[in-house]
């Protein structure tokens, strides 16, 4: 992380420099311009009075006198329009590097959050396949030294190797989806929000006896989405929400539409959410203290948001007195 932040320093300081570069070379080009053009109104000012002098019977100037007196004048001039271009140019260069390193830091930040972004998500999934590889190495070790293991020690072994490698395979699924996201093409039409949410409630109660309450309006309502997307976000924040359920209440799925958008409202009562957590609950594989107790990733919740922001919706958390309600806009079909 050290080393990422030297190189955007210096990255930066590069920047700084092409940009004053740039910034000089046009005001001293501009400087040379204003300087011819400022020297050839003097010289024609001159010539001007020249003229004036010379026609006029009342001045008697003598062409030596004038000659001096327009040489002192010229050099005068001159010499007050360059030390005007130079405090002009020393001015533009100090306030320039300031405004040059400014829009150079600017320019480079997104840069280096998402080196970042990407720096940390390396560095947790790294962490997270590292974790249950260790276990499946740690006990074949372990059984491969013990002389006296019964066939049922090896089935117990292999039995939990097996549920380690189940939990390879759903990591290995969440990072896929996340990466393939980014890129892939969401064909959107016009999916029925109302039927999918009470089809999934009805296909979670029936498989699994989850205590999931649905409200909604008579007349269903219509999103312009992908079906799959959206069967995706729902079954991830349900998951969810029975996940940090205290499983005396059910979890509360409500529909609703206001002018441009349908809402969807999952709620459950548990532990409460700190502001802080909610601030980075979105985060990939970011988990707050209160979720350290209970199996996952972190990735579910930053997919939903993945897939809502391609919906051009969005998606937010609010949890206060052990219920917490996700709450999902998303553009209804016209």
């Amino acid at each position: 992380m050290k080393n990422m932040k030297t190189m955007f320093e210096s990255a930066t300081l590069k920047l700084t420099v092409w940009y004053i570069a740039i910034l000089m070379t046009i005001s001293i080009v501009f400087s040379t311009v204003i300087y011819q053009v400022s020297i050839s109104e003097v010289n024609a000012r001159l010539e001007s009075l020249r003229d004036q002098i010379s026609q006029s019977a009342m001045l008697n100037v003598s062409d030596d006198y004038f000659q001096t007196f327009a040489i002192t004048q010229s050099q005068d001039a001159t010499q007050s329009i360059i030390m005007g271009l130079v405090y002009v140019n020393i001015f533009i260069f100090i306030a320039g590097t300031m405004g040059c390193y400014a829009l150079a830091r600017f320019t480079l930040l997104p840069v280096e959050k998402a080196h970042e972004n990407q720096s940390r998500f390396v560095s947790n999934a790294s962490h997270e396949l590292k974790t249950p590889l260790a276990s499946i190495k740690a006990e074949n070790e372990v059984i491969l030294r013990d002389k006296k293991a019964t066939k049922d020690d090896l089935k117990d072994v292999i039995k939990s190797n097996l549920e380690e490698v189940d939990r390879l395979s759903v990591l290995s699924h969440m990072l896929l989806q996340l990466s393939s996201q980014s890129n892939l093409r969401l064909d959107k039409s016009k999916v029925n929000l109302s039927k999918s949410i009470r089809e999934m409630v009805s296909s979670r109660q029936a498989s699994t006896g989850s205590h999931i309450a649905l409200t909604k309006p008579r007349r269903d309502i219509s999103i312009n989405a992908n079906k799959p997307a959206i069967d995706e976000i729902a079954n991830i924040l349900v998951d969810n929400a029975l996940k940090y359920s205290d499983n005396k209440t059910a979890v509360q799925i409500k529909l609703s539409r206001s002018r441009k958008y349908a809402k969807m409202y999952i709620t459950n009562s548990g532990p409460t959410i700190s502001p802080s957590d909610i601030d980075r609950i979105f985060d990939r594989f970011y988990r707050g203290d209160s979720s350290r107790s209970t199996s996952g990733y972190g990735l579910g919740l930053s997919l939903a948001k993945q897939l809502v922001d391609r919906h051009n919706g969005s998606i937010g958390c609010s949890s206060a007195k052990n219920k917490t309600t996700f709450t999902v806009s998303l553009p209804l079909y016209s």
